[in-house]
């Protein structure tokens, strides 16, 4: 891969994050995804840890769902969309965003 293509390659990404009950966190992702992010994921669990090699999956009841957008996105018509489809399904979610520097993760381990 030449420099230009490598440059190219990293991206910038904007993070957009609903906080909502664990019932609605596959709707929520869904509302993301028609949206138009270019990634998602759901963190609906916490790892319990006892004092043996043992951990236990525990149910959290708010889920943090996250899609990705890529930077050059409007942030306030994607906030604006969401918005309307969380209020359209009835849900409640507390919407947060974060643009994430991209990295050379080849590169930066």
């Amino acid at each position: 891969m030449n420099e230009y293509s490598e440059k190219q390659a990293i991206h910038d990404w904007l993070e957009m994050r609903l906080l909502a009950p664990r019932e609605h966190s596959e709707l929520c992702l869904q509302i993301l995804l028609d949206a138009g992010c270019d990634g998602a994921q759901i963190d609906d669990t916490e790892v319990l840890l006892d004092e043996s090699e043992d951990a236990t999956l525990a149910a959290r009841p708010q889920a943090l769902v996250t899609g990705y957008f890529g930077a050059d996105a409007d942030q306030n018509a994607l906030r604006t969309e969401i918005e309307n489809a969380l209020r359209e399904a009835e849900i409640s979610a507390q919407i947060s965003s974060e643009i994430l520097r991209g990295q050379d993760w080849e590169n930066n381990w």
